[in-house]
């Protein structure tokens, strides 16, 4: 009988240990999962700023192509052009900025099943807040994947305006 509780206790601490570990690669997999965000926050940025650039030069190819055509109209005569440049502004996505904290593993409790337990309770709050932050990504990523859409489209149709005016 004493074998057994041996036998039950090394399996016991095994099992916690597994836990521990899985513990540590959920904790890593956050912090990873928040620089990932940086990133892709950052990069909507630059979309961003890309989408204003871009409708300043389709202002700008405008101007001169309408500037190109006053021009023409009168045979050369020159005309006094004033024009105001007005950049677009756009609104920037921000994402929810959880706060990611390590889980701190305590092992005070009574009973080998209490620390596995406790520890098997802290690994679900793990996964919770990973699936958490996964949905975040996802939507500044289908966020990113429309305003390059709505950039491409752009920078076809000032393709388009400067071919033109050559």
């Amino acid at each position: 009988m004493n074998s057994f509780n041996e036998t039950d206790s090394q399996c016991l601490d095994n099992i916690n240990n597994q836990l521990l570990n899985t513990l540590d690669i959920g904790n890593n997999t956050l912090i990873t999962l928040n620089c990932q965000r940086e990133i892709l926050i950052n990069t909507e940025k630059k979309m961003n700023k890309i989408d204003t650039n871009l409708n300043m030069s389709d202002k700008i190819i405008t101007r001169m192509n309408n500037f190109y055509k006053r021009i023409s109209s009168i045979f050369f005569k020159p005309q006094n052009n004033s024009t105001n440049n007005q950049n677009d502004v756009t609104n920037i996505v921000s994402a929810a900025n959880p706060n990611i904290t390590e889980v701190n593993i305590s092992e005070n409790l009574e009973s080998p099943l209490d620390i596995i337990s406790n520890n098997a309770k802290k690994l679900r709050e793990i996964s919770e807040i990973i699936n958490t932050e996964l949905k975040l990504h996802n939507d500044i990523l289908n966020s990113i994947d429309e305003k390059t859409d709505v950039s491409t489209n752009k920078l076809n149709k000032i393709n388009k305006n400067i071919n033109k005016l050559l």
